[in-house]
């Protein structure tokens, strides 16, 4: 009986999904993409939600099938031709089997006759059946195949995603790191170099979510509205803030309820309280895993210990709550976005897949490099399209924090002198204006006579008036009385996050500055300035100098200065930073002052008397400093005991000579 012709090779269904798999597709769409928060309904998270469905469909059918072409293609492409060959050969050796007079075909129980063995066909066709046996089974191992790429995925993402945040830190191996050098005489690099410092005070605003299960009645979205916010300045976090609920102020407006936040520090009697209640965890960061610490309590406190107001009536106050934690959480921690992501994760994937993929050293055949390249080419394309999408992300959020702001408030000081004494009435007319004369300048004019406080502003030319304590009518009549406002300035005062502030500000004062003085966090560990953790201490605030150092050099002036305060921490990198934006060539001086008169007798080393002040100017040969003219305490040190013609003298150091510029 003869045999019947090979059937084409029909693979067996898809593999479970592996270990690696499940772990990459979590690492991706829960922890960087963060799409489980899907009831979040604002900001990057709302442009996620739209793309929800897209990203889902890539990592659950599109990235899969990338990848098995590359596990699968190859080998079914070579079956294919294999099986055509054996069925050619079958067809011969059954014709040559006929010839010798075997009329039921050339095999018995799927082997060649005997008679047959020694024919070249017959030689060739075994060659090929066992090169198709080992296929077959090669095949069927493409489940581990597949997790051994999900692995290469999951390495590279992981590495370069770390607590929440991403990493652009160069690798050349598991173990080994790299700076990008570019030729020059030296180079200073740091750990976040390129990407953006974002404080959490930037992202104090509106946060909304849906409520996963919603009862027959109650509000689709939940928002929280940010309606007082004590922010720290200069970039010192000082007295520790927190974020108090006020359910009593909620409202529901149609399907949306709204539930009011204050960020402040402690009153004297709240801190007595919760850091008593609470004293082992004051300070404890508020995370997930942590429900004891001081913020954890508070918001237990306002929103699940006592009963919500009738409009929250149909609010599930355990999910209230954990938003809450959530929306602290994500306004308490400092932050990196990195503008350059996308070239650096692609960069760094060449790397890894030439090093820890293809590894050219332990290639031993061309049939080996041949099936490797076809796997590397699938996972540079599954790898980019995802790295594509993340810069997208990434982008937008840097592009966000680059922007200029807008104007939340504008008020003006001036003295009372300068405004018109028709509009004094309605300066005198406003309680909060008197009270901060009051408070301010200890002048009470709240029980005076209108007569005697009319005499008291004629009495007070210099006394301050604040646009702020008046209604916008009033404010605007007291500005609609200048001629030109900007004119009469002789000062701005901006309240706002400093790089913001500076991008703000500089169409209006590029080049218009003439000395600029910063006195940054000195970094000692006790200023409050934040980082991830002790290994970025030093890098998180260069990130954060550097960038605000290189844009307040645009305010200055051809003949500008900047005067930089600091202490030992940080003088040496500060000095690197300063040196690198304003050039070696700029430097004026690194000023040593002494700032205690008393040494420290407890010190354990050296007293620590001084600080330092770096100068740099913005082009060192059209910079010169005013000399201040001597006292006449001074002038008595200069005496002419031998009537030298160049008049009073006094000695000095001859062997020094002074730098000039």
């Amino acid at each position: 009986m003869t045999e019947p012709l090979l059937t084409a090779h029909t693979p067996e269904a898809g593999p479970q999904k592996s270990t690696n798999e499940t772990k990459f597709v979590s690492l991706l769409h829960d922890q960087i993409l963060k799409l489980d928060q899907a009831e979040l309904d604002f900001g990057l998270y709302r442009i996620l939600n739209r793309r929800r469905t897209d990203i889902t469909d890539y990592l659950k059918k599109r990235l899969p099938a990338i990848l098995q072409k590359s596990v699968g293609g190859a080998a079914e492409k070579q079956i294919r031709e294999l099986e055509t060959q054996l069925t050619d050969l079958q067809q011969k050796l059954n014709a040559a089997a006929a010839g010798m007079g075997y009329d039921e075909g050339a095999f018995v129980e799927g082997k060649v006759l005997p008679a047959l063995e020694t024919v070249p066909n017959a030689q060739k066709y075994q060659q090929l059946s066992a090169q198709l046996d080992m296929l077959k089974a090669q095949q069927a191992l493409s489940g581990t195949e597949m997790d051994q790429l999900y692995l290469h995925l999951l390495t590279f993402f992981g590495r370069y995603y770390q607590g929440g945040d991403f990493l652009t830190v160069p690798r050349r191996g598991r173990s080994r790191f790299f700076a990008p050098y570019g030729g020059q005489d030296t180079l200073f690099h740091w750990r976040s170099r390129g990407s953006h410092y974002v404080k959490t005070s930037t992202e104090l605003r509106t946060y909304a979510y849906t409520p996963q299960n919603p009862p027959p009645g109650g509000p689709r979205t939940i928002r929280f509205e940010l309606i007082e916010a004590d922010t720290e300045q200069n970039n010192v976090k000082g007295s520790r803030r927190y974020f108090f609920p006020h359910p009593q102020q909620i409202s529901l407006q149609g399907d949306v309820l709204t539930l009011p936040f204050s960020f402040r520090p402690f009153t004297a009697e709240e801190e007595a309280n919760y850091k008593t209640r609470s004293k082992k965890n004051e300070d404890e960061d508020d995370t997930e895993e942590n429900s004891g610490s001081i913020q954890d309590q508070l918001l237990q406190e306002h929103l699940k210990s006592k009963a919500l107001p009738e409009a929250a009536s149909k609010v599930d106050a355990e999910e209230l709550y954990r938003q809450a934690r959530r929306y602290a959480r994500k306004n308490t921690s400092d932050y990196f976005v990195h503008p350059n992501l996308g070239p650096f994760l692609k960069a760094e994937l060449d790397q890894y897949l030439l090093r820890e993929y293809l590894r050219p050293e332990s290639l031993q055949s061309p049939e080996t490099l041949q099936d490797r390249f076809v796997k590397y080419r699938a996972l540079k394309e599954a790898a980019e399209g995802l790295i594509d999408f993340l810069h997208q992300l990434e982008d937008f959020q840097a592009q966000l924090f680059e922007k200029r702001k807008f104007v939340y408030a504008a008020d003006y000081l001036m003295p009372v002198r300068l405004v018109p004494e028709h509009l004094w009435p309605d300066l005198l007319s406003s309680h909060p204006q008197l009270e901060a004369w009051r408070d301010l300048f200890h002048l009470d004019l709240t029980a005076k006579s209108p007569e005697d406080r009319t005499q008291a502003l004629k009495e007070h030319p210099t006394l301050v008036v604040d646009t702020r304590h008046h209604a916008p009518q009033i404010k605007h009549q007291l500005l609609a009385s200048f001629d030109n406002i900007e004119a009469n300035l002789d000062g701005v005062l901006v309240h706002g996050e400093n790089y913001g502030a500076l991008r703000s500000l500089e169409p209006t004062y590029r080049e218009r500055v003439k000395l600029i003085y910063i006195d940054p966090p000195y970094n000692t560990g006790g200023d409050g300035f934040l980082y991830k953790d002790e290994y970025s201490k030093h890098s998180t605030w260069l990130s954060m100098i550097h960038e605000r150092v290189s844009i307040s050099k645009n305010f200055l002036s051809m003949d500008g200065v900047l005067f930089a305060s600091i202490d030992d921490d940080e003088q040496s990198r500060l000095t690197e930073v300063l040196r690198e934006d304003f050039g070696d060539e700029n430097l004026v001086a690194n000023i040593i002052w002494q700032k205690k008169y008393s040494p420290a007798n407890d010190a354990r080393f050296f007293s620590d008397d001084h600080d330092f002040i770096q100068v740099f100017a913005k082009d060192i040969n059209a910079w010169r400093p005013q000399k201040l003219a001597r006292t006449d305490d001074q002038n008595k040190l200069y005496q002419n005991p031998d009537n030298d013609p160049a008049g009073p003298w006094m000695s000095g150091d001859s062997e020094y000579g002074t730098k000039i510029g």
